[in-house]
């Protein structure tokens, strides 16, 4: 089932843009919506306010922001975290990453109001 992706500051780049499309979903970037470097506490608001899934490279703001908005009993479309290693070649690519995507949506588990780390689906 395609989902509509928004991606953080992070995130924005035209390759993973691409693929992501390529995938047969829609993708969402803040330079083309006019959200660029804004606070992560803001493109997660956006990111719910119109049901998007959330792609970062920011993992740790996100999974704070995450546990705040349970504790308060807010509802997001998902969060998905990619993690960078200290060594670049070993990094997710945006193949990677949009493979990692598909096998997460095809797996059935919810993507509504969770936390999930794309780096796990390899």
């Amino acid at each position: 089932m395609p989902h509509t992706v928004y991606l953080d500051d992070c995130s924005d780049d035209n390759l993973l843009i691409a693929r992501i499309k390529q995938a047969g979903h829609d993708v969402i970037s803040p330079r083309g919506i006019g959200t660029a470097g804004i606070d992560d506490r803001d493109h997660l608001e956006y990111a719910a306010r119109h049901r998007l899934v959330l792609l970062t490279h920011n993992p740790q703001d996100f999974i704070d922001l995450h546990e705040l908005w349970k504790m308060h009993e807010r509802q997001h479309s998902g969060i998905l975290l990619v993690y960078r290693d200290n060594n670049p070649s070993k990094d997710m690519t945006a193949a990677d990453i949009v493979e990692a995507l598909e096998k997460l949506l095809a797996s059935g588990l919810p993507i509504e109001n969770t936390v999930n780390t794309l780096n796990h689906w390899r």
